[in-house]
């Protein structure tokens, strides 16, 4: 676990290469978990999961920190679920693109 297989034209033989993202498997098992993540790292990772473009309006909610695991949910429903927790208002404003505005860390 938090490793990877790694082969390359010039080795003879695979190499193991650590992995820190803990959602790297998600293709597989469908599960996102966030372990004291920031939110901007958080939204990172879901942008390049679900491709999509995810905006935070104020700059001081990107280092909250998220706890949480979400097993195949719809974008929206776990970015509702973000927003929820620290009282964020989630706007679509077009396909594909989402903002979450306003909210608190605590």
């Amino acid at each position: 676990q938090g490793e990877v297989g790694i082969c390359q034209n010039y080795t003879a033989s695979p190499q193991k290469q650590n992995i820190s993202n803990t959602n790297f498997t998600y293709w597989q098992n469908e599960q996102l978990r966030f372990e004291s993540e920031s939110l901007r790292s958080v939204i990172e990772q879901l942008s390049l999961i679900y491709n999509v473009n995810i905006n935070i309006s104020d700059a001081e909610m990107e280092n909250c920190q998220l706890f949480g695991t979400f097993t195949a949910d719809s974008i929206q429903t776990v970015l509702q679920t973000i927003a929820n927790r620290f009282e964020m208002v989630l706007q679509v404003t077009e396909e594909n693109v989402f903002t979450l505005n306003e909210g608190t860390c605590q």
